[in-house]
């Protein structure tokens, strides 16, 4: 069988270092797993998408024949015309047509090569994963409507109200970030806006919004909630929904000591039962971490050419921390099948 060979180069420098990694999920991962028109929203055996740095979970309820009921949806609909609101046609739909790095879509044919974008309800949230070393700040990420909240607005349906500026109507999603759990910043992002005395600069959004976070606005989770003007007995009239993409995020590393480059291999990634380190130095400590950072394996490579039984492992995604007796020390990530 081949192997898939994961190669890593590790520089140790003599000075103090503190490195800055941007990192960028467009959830075009999927790709392979969403046909074209499809979703993900918890009711096939995927509940969940992991990207390198955050999990996102879906959400189906199994009640009244099944619907989809909490957090998120990986979709790949296409649909954006201005009409009367369609639950079944528009709630897995962004307004923009297409996933934000999609310049190449087809309205005609209703296609594009990248596609893949997240529906939010309500209350939808995710959790950055703890890294080993260094720490990751949310830095910016996009957003706008969902095609079903914005025919809503737009139009008005059976539920909610056409949007106007007489009423000073407003649609808000609020972004709020916590650090062990502990409210640390909230900000207000405007999905439609007719409150300004100028009528011109009323707006609905209908592209993909950039928001960005500054230095100060640090949190280990985000939770989104949406505001609507238009509510009535049982709550907000407008459809409670948005669609967001491309997620940034900035992972700070500790400082590293630079005297040499040498190279370490680890392979195969997916692995089942072992995997096979080829170090520079023997008697090197290997400690094995869960994506959430809790420990669950150490032991010691004795030979510059040795293996790891992974047997005990559960499936998922693991971090593995390397140090030598010189304190060097070397970190990669591996998938447990």
């Amino acid at each position: 069988m081949k192997k898939n060979i994961l190669l890593s180069v590790l520089f140790l420098t003599s000075m103090c270092l503190n490195a800055q990694i941007l990192k960028t999920e467009t959830f075009e991962g999927l790709t392979s797993v969403i046909d074209s028109g499809q979703v993900l929203n918890g009711k096939s055996a995927i509940k969940n998408y992991e990207s390198n740095f955050a999990s996102f979970q879906f959400g189906w309820d199994t009640s009244f024949g099944g619907y989809w009921a909490k957090n998120w949806a990986a979709s790949r609909v296409i649909y954006n015309r201005v009409e009367a609101s369609d639950y079944a046609k528009h709630l897995y739909a962004a307004k923009p047509g297409y996933g934000c790095e999609s310049a190449d879509y087809d309205f005609a044919s209703h296609s594009a090569s990248k596609n893949v974008f997240l529906v939010g309800q309500n209350n939808s949230g995710f959790k950055l994963m703890t890294p080993i070393d260094g720490s990751l700040q949310v830095v910016q990420l996009r957003i706008s409507n969902s095609t079903y909240a914005y025919n809503s607005m737009k139009l008005g349906d059976f539920v909610g109200k056409k949007f106007s500026a007489a009423d000073k109507d407003s649609f808000v999603l609020i972004i709020t970030g916590f650090s062990n759990e502990v409210k640390q910043f909230s900000k207000r992002v405007y999905l439609a806006d007719y409150r300004f005395a100028d009528t011109n600069k009323n707006f609905m959004l209908d592209t993909w919004q950039i928001v960005k976070f500054n230095q100060n606005e640090t949190a280990d989770s985000l939770l989104f909630t949406l505001e609507s003007s238009d509510n009535g007995q049982f709550g907000m009239n407008t459809p409670a929904f948005f669609v967001m993409d491309n997620v940034t995020v900035s992972e700070f590393t500790g400082s590293v000591n630079k005297i040499a480059t040498q190279v370490v291999r680890s392979y195969p990634n997916p692995a089942i039962h072992s995997i096979q380190f080829e170090i520079p130095s023997a008697q090197t400590n290997v400690m094995i971490y869960q994506s959430n950072g809790v420990l669950c394996k150490q032991t010691q490579i004795q030979s510059n050419f040795d293996a790891v039984n992974i047997d005990d492992l559960s499936v998922g995604l693991y971090v593995v921390k390397m140090q030598n007796a010189l304190g060097q020390t070397f970190n990669t990530k591996f998938i447990k099948q």
